[in-house]
């Protein structure tokens, strides 16, 4: 833990959180609490519109998706969200609760399912010129980090209520996947093998400047966000 001659809450999380062998991650356990973490999951699992068949850069996904953007005003979006309510509501409590614990601002939510075993998100790197925190709810699955010159892979398996920081650079050095569930994934107790991951878009305070995005990265995530659509 640093000594800092004045309060900066984001570095004092990062301080206490656990790094991840050098890959640059920061991880939370049971940022919610197991009994919440039930009751966020059923209500996320039935209360988001997800979508069942959703693409990226035209290529299909395999998990289920929704893409919840804060403060939207188009009245279209409105209408999906008014429909569901009840768990865009937890959703939004849950980027509050960021937002307090990190001391930052979350713009948008992008939400996965992966109700499938087979579904999984193959090995890439992010590109939309932003940190990340990611809050995984539901059964295991594992999220492989492979060193892009090394092709070490460091493997991470959040627990229901874990949560990570991945700050951008992080993907100057490693490209990430989300595996399809294996035999203890599939072995839950309560028989749901179904996986809810969020990735919560992060802007850190000001007085966080090693972790300032840079002019280029904004336009590449800019010009990224474009072409993903």
């Amino acid at each position: 833990m640093h000594s800092r001659a004045y309060a900066a809450p984001f570095l004092d999380q990062l301080d206490a959180a656990k790094q991840l062998d050098g890959v640059g991650l920061f991880l939370v356990d049971q940022f919610v609490s197991h009994d919440e973490a039930e009751n966020a999951f059923q209500t996320l699992n039935d209360g988001i519109p997800w979508n069942l068949t959703p693409s990226l850069y035209g290529e299909k996904l395999s998990q289920h998706a929704y893409h919840h953007f804060r403060n939207n005003k188009n009245s279209a979006y409105k209408r999906a969200e008014k429909s569901a309510a009840g768990g865009l509501t937890k959703l939004e409590d849950l980027c509050t609760n960021i937002e307090k614990y990190f001391d930052g601002k979350v713009s948008d939510v992008y939400c996965n399912r992966f109700m499938n075993p087979e579904h999984h998100i193959p090995y890439h790197t992010d590109t939309f010129g932003r940190h990340v925190i990611v809050l995984s709810l539901g059964s295991h699955r594992t999220v492989n980090f492979r060193n892009k010159k090394t092709k070490h892979v460091t493997e991470v398996r959040p627990k229901a209520g874990d949560l990570y920081f991945m700050p951008l650079r992080v993907n100057d050095s490693y490209e990430h996947c989300v595996c399809a569930a294996n035999k203890e994934d599939l072995a839950s107790d309560d028989g749901n093998d179904t996986r809810l991951s969020f990735v919560f878009f992060f802007e850190p305070p000001k007085y966080a400047k090693d972790y300032k995005i840079t002019k280029i990265d904004k336009i590449r995530g800019f010009l990224e966000g474009i072409l993903s659509g």
